[in-house]
């Protein structure tokens, strides 16, 4: 089943997107919303197969002052696929290895 309704939260803006540039591009955006200035991206992890590629970005809280505000991070892949790749699931997960979110979504 596919999630076609963004999160709670997301406004049109900062809706998830995966397009297809060209014939053998893809190009994934989000802008993930942690909940204060502690949070920063660690990284990310892709597996491209036939139909599928699976997305994974790792989020950490640093230590020390932070700001009290939601602080926006930046999340952006371009990658090569094959042209029968029609699917992008992916999912943010913090430093323990929980899922804070997950989505499924069509290549547009």
């Amino acid at each position: 089943m596919f999630n076609t309704k963004p999160s709670l939260g997301l406004t049109p803006e900062n809706i998830p997107s995966v397009r297809r540039i060209g014939t053998d591009q893809i190009k994934f955006e989000y802008m993930y919303f942690a909940p204060n200035g502690c949070w920063s991206l660690a990284g990310h992890t892709l597996d491209v197969g036939r139909f599928v590629a699976d997305l994974t970005f790792t989020v950490q809280i640093e230590g020390g002052m932070c700001t009290m505000a939601i602080k926006p991070l930046n999340m952006e892949v371009w990658f090569d696929a094959p042209k029968d790749l029609d699917r992008l699931r992916f999912e943010v997960k913090d430093q323990s290895g929980q899922v804070i979110e997950s989505q499924e979504l069509l290549i547009e």
